[in-house]
Formats: C-alpha cells, structure tokens, sequence
C-alpha cells in the first residue's frame, strides 16, 4: 500500500466544534439541484434533525478528519426516471407503498439512485444536506472489508494466517485458531454476544473501551484503558463452536480486524483511509471515531456524506475500478460475491439465515445474490447501502429510524430496493 503518513488531519474538539458550525461544509456548499424533476426537490420533511447527522453529538472519544480527494468524481445527474413515477412495492403490512411513502415510513434522511452511469434521483429530509456527514453504523465495515482487500493485494495481510501472527498478545484459548479470514467473515469461534436493540452483553463493554461513557447502562464501564487491552482480555475466553463453522455476526470481530490491519501493514488505518478516500474521488471530508490510544472504531465510528458513500458504491459496482485507476482488486471484489461453500454453509446455520434469506457473509459484506452482483452494506438505525451490478445500479439510503434494528423496516427496504432495481434494468 502507498505511504502518504502525513496526509491524515486528526482533530477532536475542533472538528466537533466545525461540524457543529457548518463550516466543514466546503465542497459541495449548495443544495441538491431541483433542474432534473421533483426528485431533485431538497424540500425537508421534518423539522427534527437526524440524530446521526454529524453535528457534535452522539461522537464519543476523540475525531480524526478524512481529507477529500484532490480531484473529484463528477456525478452526472439524469432526469428521474418516469418508470418509476408509478413504481409501487408491496411492503411488509400487505400494504403497495410507493418511494415516497416508503422513504417517509421508514424514516429516511437521505435517499440516492445511480443508474446506468448517471445519478438519476436524490432525495434529502430532516436538515441533511448534499455535503451533510451522516454516521453509516456498520456500513463502516463495508469500507474495513474493501481496506482488507488492499493489504492483501500488497501482500502485507494473510487471510489463511492466525491473527496472533499479527497481534500475539492475543495468545489463549479464544484465538488459538482463529484466522484472518475468520474476523473477515464472522465466522470466528470466541464467545461473544452483539447488542440488536440498546446496549446489551459484550457490546456495552466495547463501546466503553472505545471511550463511549454507557457507566448509566452497565456496571463497569472502562473508558481509559483502552481496546488493545479489552481485547486481550477476550483472549482466555471459552469458545462454544470451531472457528469457520457458523457466522454470528459480531462488531467486535471488525474492531479486532483493523488493529490486526495496523498491525500486518505497519501503516495506520487512518492513512490507508485517506488514501481510498483519495481514489474515488471523494467530494467532502469524512470523519472517523478514535478510542482511547488513537484506536480506530472500525466497526461503526464513520461518517461521510451521501454522495461520497454512493461513490464508494460505484467503486464496488465497476469490480473496484475508479476510471483507469484499479482501486479495489477485482479478484477481492469477485471473492466477495462468490465467496465459497463453506461460507454460505456457515451463513445457513446462523440464525441470521431465518432473517435474511438467501445471504452470505464475506468480507464484512452481505451479498444477496451472487449472480446478479447484488449485495448489501447495512448499518443499524436504518443504513443502506446497496449495490446490483446486472442492474447497473447503487443506491444510497441514510436514515433515523427511532430503533436500533427494525426487521420490518429492513426488509421493507430490501424489497424496495430490489424492485426499483428490477424496474430500472427492464
């Protein structure tokens, strides 16, 4: 990977006090353009504003500031498509909803759609804005698992080696066995629980060493020493499976990922960041949250604005490539959707698999279709990022929907998202 050490601005009460000003606003300062139909209208719907709009609430710890890129990918905008002025969906109360609706319904904050090449519908509600950063949960681990792939195109990261190659003060019985491939997929075996709804079990815990205050919500929350040491202190747990034999999704797994990413190249992961940000063409700066000892919250802590997620999309949907430059290798990208079948046999045994039908998990991405090219970054509070490569489409969906994860409202979205994408390829 390339070295531009000094490329990366870390900041941590100045970008909150930026963000919360406006003045990081400086790339793309006017609104939406209404020139290409009503769907260009950046009319808001609410009077409240997004929680996850990156204003100086809802960060913990300290901010490090993503530079755009010195050139920027042109969006080009085509009209909205008429195919989809009567486009209607039945949603999961039996009910026909229509774009609209849905993006009302399912309390959306930002809604893109790319087609063939050219971006055909965007959509702001509740104060976003065109350059607005939006925290997109853990669609930050879609960005950790592309990051993944270039360490392992330099050669610097072995998905078939034990992660204690990488950090061997991970040495016990919880990552005996467990490989790099097994964090990229979720397969591996230690013992620990997510939170789906509020913050539960393990997950308290790891939001606190990331420097996240939860000492209302759980017993003992340790702010200060750090995740290095949080996990470590993982390392002699028990494992209830074999490492690669079920997934079970876990942000901790994408947390360790990065360190062990920092730890195979040499390089931060903020400065590989910088440099994915560079080469699609990022219009606006992003932000990303640091624990305790300047530790990159890999899992979750990245804020962009839409447009910018939606070029990263485009980046996946052309197999990595960004114009002439391959940014992502194409065989990574071709993993990713393929994957193999001992992946799609560990997805089948996960409870996930009653939920998300017809899904594996490879990379930190979840793919629905492996012949269409059709697969998912998703974040909780409603995060969307799909991408259809038979359809030649992305769409970007940010959004603040009141619970942590709404099944409903999830598979509403699929739904709508895989039809709008079938009405568009017709």
């Amino acid at each position: 990977m390339k070295r531009n050490a000094n490329k990366l601005l870390v900041t941590s009460a100045i970008a909150i006090a930026l963000l919360a000003s406006g003045a990081v606003f400086t790339a793309s300062t006017q609104p939406a353009s209404a020139e290409a139909g009503y769907f260009w209208d950046e009319t808001v719907g609410s009077v409240d504003r997004s929680p996850w709009i990156f204003e100086g609430t809802n960060v913990f710890g300290e901010l490090a500031r993503v530079p755009p890129s010195d050139w920027m990918r042109t969006l080009e905008k085509a009209a909205y498509p008429t195919e989809l002025e009567t486009f209607v969906f039945t949603a999961s109360n039996n009910e026909e909803q229509n774009i609209n609706d849905w993006l009302h319904q399912t309390h959306t904050d930002s809604f893109l759609i790319y087609h063939d090449g050219k971006l055909v519908a965007e959509k702001y509600f509740n104060g976003m804005r065109a350059d607005t950063p939006h925290r997109i949960h853990s669609i930050t681990k879609t960005v950790l698992g592309m990051v993944a792939g270039l360490a392992v195109e330099a050669g610097e990261l072995d998905p078939k080696k034990l992660i204690t190659e990488y950090l061997p003060e991970l040495e016990g019985p919880a990552f005996k066995n467990t490989t790099v491939r097994h964090l990229l997929d979720m397969t591996a075996a230690v013992d620990w629980k997510d939170a789906s709804s509020g913050y539960l079990e393990d997950a308290g815990d790891l939001f606190c060493a990331f420097g996240q205050d939860l000492s209302e919500k759980i017993e003992i929350c340790d702010t200060e020493s750090g995740v290095k040491e949080y996990m470590i202190s993982l390392s002699d747990r028990e494992t209830l499976v074999e490492d690669g034999e079920v997934y079970s999704y876990r942000s901790v797994l994408s947390a360790l990922l990065g360190m062990v990413i920092e730890s195979a190249t040499g390089e931060s992961y903020l400065d590989v960041l910088a440099e994915l940000w560079q080469d699609i063409g990022a219009q606006d700066p992003a932000y990303t949250e640091l624990g305790p000892k300047r530790i990159v919250q890999t899992s979750g802590g990245l804020f962009t604005s839409s447009r910018d997620l939606l070029r990263f999309g485009i980046m996946m949907l052309d197999n990595g490539k960004v114009n002439d430059t391959q940014v992502i290798p194409p065989d990574w990208i071709a993993d990713t959707i393929q994957a193999n079948d001992d992946v799609i046999a560990a997805y089948e045994k996960s409870a996930y698999s009653e939920v998300f039908e017809g899904f594996h998990y490879r990379n930190q991405v979840w793919v629905k279709d492996r012949e269409k090219g059709a697969f998912y970054g998703i974040g909780v509070y409603g995060q969307l990022l799909y991408v259809n490569q038979k359809a030649n489409v992305v769409m970007v969906k940010l959004s603040s929907q009141p619970d942590v994860q709404n099944t409903p409202m999830y598979l509403d979205s699929m739904v709508a998202m895989k039809s709008i994408s079938e009405t568009l390829s017709k």
